[in-house]
């Protein structure tokens, strides 16, 4: 859609929107999106749901799982990509340089915002709109000691530096290591 047909369309007007939640990690956008209105495609995606909504919400965007295919299918729509973690965006930095396709990246901090702008994303296309994934987590439990958090990379398929790291934490002694990955 161009952008005068965007700017014709309104912020008021409800809109329908093809939301990708893998995992549930947008729940509670799809939620609040259809509180404010909207109405969501969801299902199987078809060619029709792709070419009937007017605005298409990722998670992500790279050609790992070939979520960049959707992306690049997409150029006459508008995309929102979600930050969906800590390192939600992380294939845009070196090694990989992959550069980030969508209309509008929507990026949980500051810290983010300005990381993404590092790796050149441009400062227009970012939006810092914090998350809603923090509503669902545990609450901290004060504890004594270290703690170290380990976040593996991509948990769900063999990744060499997992291994390494899983393996030296496991030799530090008095120090609390929790694993953190999705389930």
């Amino acid at each position: 859609r161009s952008p005068e047909a965007r700017r014709r369309q309104g912020s008021k007007s409800k809109l329908k929107i093809l939301l990708f939640d893998f995992n549930n990690i947008l729940t509670d956008v799809a939620e609040e999106l259809v509180r404010r209105g909207h109405s969501l495609l969801s299902g199987k995606v078809t060619t029709e749901m792709v070419e009937s909504a007017d605005v298409i919400v990722l998670w992500n965007e790279t050609p790992m799982g070939g979520w960049d295919k959707w992306v690049n299918s997409l150029s006459e729509k508008r995309t929102v990509l979600m930050q969906h973690g800590r390192r939600g965006t992380s294939r845009i930095y070196p090694p990989f340089n992959e550069p980030l396709k969508s209309d509008v990246i929507c990026a949980w901090s500051e810290n983010d915002r300005q990381r993404l702008q590092n790796a050149g994303v441009p400062p227009e296309k970012i939006k810092v709109t914090g998350t809603t994934i923090f509503s669902h987590l545990k609450p901290r439990i004060p504890h004594e000691g270290i703690n170290v958090v380990f976040s593996p990379e991509h948990w769900d398929v063999d990744v060499a530096e997992n291994f390494i790291v899983n393996s030296q934490l496991a030799k530090l002694q008095d120090v609390n290591v929790i694993t953190k990955c999705l389930i």
